[in-house]
Formats: structure tokens, sequence, C-alpha cells
């Protein structure tokens, strides 16, 4: 509609200036379409949610959630403030802004795939650590129940 009202407008710059909330907004309903989930059911794969899980995984789990909620923000803020400085500096240069733009979702994608592969190779890697431990541990009773 602001296009429509106003021809010169960049609308790649506004979408830029609103990068992250339509950013997130696409990812989820495309997400929910593939996984044949309601649109409107929550869930915890928000890009915000996936950072500070892997915080909390790499540091000391659920212990530290206000200090990991904060290292969240210090890790996505650069992200959150880079699209709308560029839409706001490339308002006279629509096709720059849309190289941007196409930068920035590439970006948001790219990120968001290789932090949910993280997360899932150190949850398969601890897992598999668990599994190995207590196999180990099962011998070791196992091993002290025949040497006696």
């Amino acid at each position: 509609m602001l296009s429509a009202a106003a021809a010169s407008l960049n609308v790649a710059a506004i979408i830029l200036i609103i990068f992250w909330p339509t950013a997130e907004l696409t990812v989820t309903i495309v997400r929910r379409m593939i996984l044949r989930a309601p649109l409107g059911k929550p869930d915890r794969l928000h890009i915000h949610q996936i950072v500070r899980r892997g915080i909390e995984i790499v540091t000391s789990g659920r212990k530290v959630r206000p200090l990991a909620n904060a290292l969240t923000t210090l890790c996505i803020l650069p992200a959150v403030i880079v699209s709308p400085l560029l839409g706001a500096r490339l308002t006279d240069n629509r096709d720059a802004a849309l190289v941007a733009l196409a930068l920035c979702f590439a970006a948001y994608g790219v990120s968001y795939v290789l932090l949910l592969r993280f997360l899932s190779q150190y949850r398969a890697r601890r897992a598999a650590s668990n599994l190995i431990l207590s196999q180990f541990r099962q011998a070791l009773r196992r091993l002290r129940i025949e040497l006696r």
C-alpha cells in the first residue's frame, strides 16, 4: 500500500528497517507449514531461543538462564541492528537495498541452519557420550560381579 501511494518509496529499505520481525515471522510460518504444525501453536525454535539454548548447553545448563538471556541479547544485537541501519542508509538506492535485503535474508537463513545443526550435533555427541558412559558403567558392574 505504501509503494502504491508513493512511487518513489524504496520498499526494500523499509523491509530492511523492519527486517528482524519480518524474517522471524517468515521463517516461523515456513517452518510450521513444512512441519504441518498449527500456525498459532507456540514452539521454541525462534532464533533467540536457539541461541539461548546453545549458550545454556555450552555453559552450565539452565542454572545460568539469566546470564544466558543477557548473552543472547549481546549475540543477536549486531544482527538486529545492521539491517535497520542499512535500510536507513539505502533509502535512496533501491538496487543496493535489494542486494542488502537478499544478503540479510541469506545471512539469517544460514545462521539459523548452522545454529540448529550445532545444537543437534552437540546433543547427539552428548547423548552418545552418555550412552557410552552408561555402557562402561554397566561393564564395570558386571566385571565386579564376575570377579567376586
